[in-house]
């Protein structure tokens, strides 16, 4: 990972929910609890959270990272 690169992901995943792009069905149930509950750490329980978020932020800055209302959002 580059510096900056989770926080760029942050973005990006914000952005995409904000304006509608980024959806997650119900059944993904991990990520939605992941999204609901992940404080921002590395450790413990919330380092078990970020998984799936980093999992969702890989694939949305691979796909969005560098289009339209997102390229701006890198650092």
């Amino acid at each position: 990972k580059t510096a900056g690169s989770v926080d760029w992901g942050c973005r990006v995943l914000n952005r995409g929910f904000i304006r509608g792009d980024v959806r997650i069905h119900p059944r993904c149930s991990q990520l939605v609890t992941s999204c609901n509950h992940w404080q921002g750490g590395d450790t413990g329980q919330d380092g078990e959270l970020k998984h799936a978020i980093d999992a969702a932020r890989y694939i949305a800055t691979e796909a969005m990272g560098e289009s339209g209302g997102y390229a701006g959002l890198h650092m």
